[in-house]
């Protein structure tokens, strides 16, 4: 396991194991990131989009969505973006960023905001050590 911040996911038996466009799944998330989900905090997101972009330096990036689908939309909406693209360097770069509105926007923002980025950042971390490690063997 590589990411103690959403250590584990539920697939449909219809996606093959596979996570595409059009997959509803639901995430099991650790708010301490230690990778122990309690049970209490699951997320249904749906994957929207997987695309593939020319980028301004002549290499492609990737983009990945994912919406929220645990709330009615009209009360919160969420939208994951998870980008891979290459500096003119040559350097990967993941970024990864949530964004809600909705009345109950504010109350994720009071109540666990500081918490999501900093599982963020420990899930850019992990993913990292995890590649370099698979690169490596």
């Amino acid at each position: 396991m590589w990411n103690n911040f959403v250590p584990k996911i539920d697939l449909p038996s219809s996606s093959h194991g596979r996570l595409g466009p059009d997959v509803l799944f639901t995430e099991h998330v650790d708010m301490f990131g230690q990778g122990k989900p309690s049970g209490l905090v699951k997320m249904t997101l749906l994957m929207t989009t997987l695309q593939e972009k020319d980028e301004h330096n002549g290499s492609k990036s990737f983009e990945v969505v994912w919406l929220g689908k645990a709330y009615p939309s009209w009360a919160l909406r969420s939208e994951r973006v998870h980008k891979i693209s290459c500096d003119d360097q040559g350097i990967t770069i993941y970024d990864v960023w949530e964004t809600f509105s909705g009345p109950l926007a504010i109350l994720v923002r009071l109540f666990v905001g500081s918490a999501l980025v900093k599982r963020f950042k420990q899930w850019n971390e992990e993913l990292r050590d995890y590649t370099e490690a698979r690169a490596q063997a």
